[in-house]
């Protein structure tokens, strides 16, 4: 399961590994999502471990050079780490997962704290966008604990707003530097047209000190949201979404306006660079 919660009795792992062919399974994934009859549903079952989220994806041992995959085992292979990789899910453009790569190297470039993150090509010309997984360390496993979570909130409303996440973020973890990386986030989810910033898209984990940090930000890509509204509001507001709206969403715990504007001017720098995002949109 995701973060280090373990239920009783366990699933037994396979003892060998296999290989994982994502080209078939990415085949496979479009069966399903169609509705049609898959001969490896039980095995998509299995790599998908608890990871939940809107798109099918797979938890696998994945190799250094980022050219093998493969699941079973308890523990990685010498030279794997653990990653999660995303399909397309029924509605998603081909091009789905080169965009949420595109993204996690601007998130990147902007400063905020993400994960490694990668493209597995597909012999069709498509890719599956790939993250390795920050609950799991050399040194065994991380809590991770959503906002979701946290305060019992629902992700499927606009239950949580920008304010409520950074006075969290400020009680949980005590840091003001978190405090800082989650305005860095607001802003990146705003100007890039991120809209599914719901509760479960927010998460903290627990460290070896027994103190809470912000988790390292995912999910990040394009969405439209219902009726073209964030799902975590901004000053009171769900869409046209001003700098000033921003400025006072982070005054609330005290970050001050010029930090902000240099945030700002960082993601619209990074977004311009690697998403081709300007004033027209995505382009």
């Amino acid at each position: 399961p995701m973060g280090a919660l373990e239920y009783e009795p366990a699933d037994e792992a396979a003892d060998e590994f296999g290989e994982v062919e994502l080209d078939s399974l990415s085949g496979e994934v479009d069966k399903i999502v169609r509705g049609d009859d898959s001969d490896v549903l039980d095995e998509l079952l299995t790599l998908n471990g608890s990871s939940g989220g809107a798109r099918p994806k797979i938890v696998a041992w994945v190799s250094e050079d980022r050219k093998t995959i493969v699941h079973g085992g308890k523990e990685p292979p010498p030279g794997f780490s653990p990653w999660i990789i995303k399909f397309a899910e029924k509605h998603d453009p081909q091009t789905a997962g080169e965009l949420e790569y595109r993204y996690s190297l601007a998130a990147k470039a902007a400063g905020i704290d993400m994960p490694e993150t990668h493209l597995f090509p597909l012999k069709n010309g498509g890719g599956c966008f790939g993250v390795r997984r920050f609950d799991r360390t050399p040194q065994g496993k991380v809590h991770v604990h959503t906002a979701c979570g946290l305060v019992h909130a629902s992700h499927r409303y606009s239950t949580l707003d920008y304010e409520n996440l950074l006075k969290l973020t400020l009680a949980l973890t005590r840091n003001h530097a978190d405090v800082e990386e989650m305005v860095r986030r607001m802003i990146f989810n705003v100007k890039s047209g991120n809209r599914d910033d719901h509760s479960k898209n927010f998460a903290f984990l627990l460290t070896s000190k027994n103190e809470w940090r912000l988790a390292p930000a995912y999910d990040l890509t394009p969405c439209a949201g219902l009726n073209g509204e964030h799902t975590a509001m901004v000053n009171s507001k769900g869409r046209d979404i001003t700098d000033a709206d921003l400025i006072a969403t982070a005054a609330a715990c005290s970050v001050p306006e010029s930090k902000v504007r240099t945030m700002i001017a960082e993601v619209e720098a990074a977004m311009k660079h690697l998403l081709n995002i300007g004033e027209n949109g995505l382009e």
